[in-house]
């Protein structure tokens, strides 16, 4: 297990807490704190603590919270009560969101590559990446696909071209595979 809990009570600990400790990259936040509301928190916490994810926690799915927890830069949210494997697994997306993000942001693909990625876990990073940006009506285009496949690059395919929602659905691996096909038959 690789993470350290840092735990507080309240929002004014909270905030102590992203102030005195810059290393936090992950912030489970519940909405219903004693002295100010998660969702009021959420940005002074992010303003502190840019790049960390923040999960949000509820007691209430309710579609005004949710969206407004990702207007305020929240990565995913968990509904209470809850079981420690569902928890992990909101976790485990959110710091892979982390990653990815900081890969994308640095421009460096190699960075996927140097860590020996599987196939089949850089297919479902892509797959996470597309869904995440489809839900916020951003287009996914060949140079995000590049990132995970580079040998895709010498295809001639123009990093601008857009991927559809059918083709992240019907499975990046088949398209991987038919760009791969179509782009480097002979001529």
């Amino acid at each position: 297990n690789r993470f350290k809990p840092i735990c507080a009570g309240n929002a004014k600990e909270a905030l102590a807490l992203a102030q005195n400790h810059p290393e936090i990259e992950l912030i489970c936040l519940d909405i219903g704190l004693p002295d100010q509301s998660g969702i009021e928190l959420l940005p002074l916490l992010k303003s502190i603590l840019p790049d960390a994810e923040v999960v949000m926690i509820t007691g209430y799915k309710t579609v005004d919270l949710v969206i407004q927890s990702f207007h305020n830069l929240a990565a995913d949210y968990i509904v209470k009560p809850y079981e420690e494997e569902e928890l992990m697994q909101v976790i485990s997306r959110a710091i892979q969101h982390r990653y990815l993000s900081k890969v994308l942001n640095s421009g460096s693909e190699s960075t996927l590559l140097d860590h020996a990625l599987t196939v089949n876990t850089r297919i479902k990073i892509f797959q996470d990446l597309a869904e995440k940006r489809l839900l916020n009506d951003r287009k996914i285009v060949m140079d995000d696909l590049y990132v995970f496949f580079p040998n895709l690059r010498s295809s001639g395919v123009p990093g601008t071209i857009s991927i559809s929602k059918r083709q992240v659905d019907d499975g990046v691996l088949l398209l991987v595979e038919e760009l791969s096909r179509l782009y480097t038959a002979p001529g």
